[in-house]
């Protein structure tokens, strides 16, 4: 049964601004840095565990990296905020995946499951594909259906979109034994 953490593969969470006053704000790319990642060795079945306390600020998407862009209390702002109003990680430190379906798809696989993030479950199905030497998915989680509100301030001239896309990318090889 293949496994894999942050040492073979990736999950990297992106979430975008939005409104008026926008320009005023950042998109974000953020990584999760505990998880892990098992499937049959049929590819039959997957299962996921993403340690929501792990979840940390990569960059600020911009043509600057992060520490040119933001502060260093900018930083520690934005990382509080994802953690103690966005994830609740002290509460739920779990985000999972179980699938109940996975159907071979072109290149790739159609995965249909059930995802918890805040003790919320809801169903989602996911294209798997292949990206040269790589399995990759590209998934939009809506915030709303797990009982997320999206960041906003200023009476909403400056917030963060409701869908977040997440991109998780595992070796299409069986790891080593």
């Amino acid at each position: 049964m293949p496994k894999y953490d942050a040492t073979r593969a990736e999950c990297r969470v992106f979430s975008y601004k939005d409104g008026p006053l926008a320009r005023a704000a950042h998109d974000l790319e953020m990584r999760v840095k505990r998880f892990s990642i098992e499937h049959g060795d049929d590819r039959d079945w997957v299962r996921a565990e993403f340690d929501a306390t792990s979840v940390d600020v990569v960059t600020a998407m911009t043509d600057k990296h992060a520490e040119e862009v933001l502060s260093e209390s900018d930083l520690a702002k934005i990382r509080a905020h994802i953690h103690e109003d966005v994830l609740l990680s002290v509460n739920f430190p779990q985000i999972t995946f179980e699938s109940s379906a996975v159907l071979p798809q072109n290149d790739g696989y159609r995965i249909t499951g059930a995802l918890s993030i805040r003790g919320t479950q809801r169903n989602v199905t996911y294209d798997v594909k292949g990206d040269g030497d790589r399995w990759r998915v590209d998934a939009l989680v809506h915030q709303p259906d797990f009982g997320i509100k999206p960041f906003r301030a200023l009476m909403g001239a400056i917030r963060i979109k409701p869908g977040v896309r997440v991109t998780v990318s595992i070796p299409r090889e069986a790891p080593p034994s």
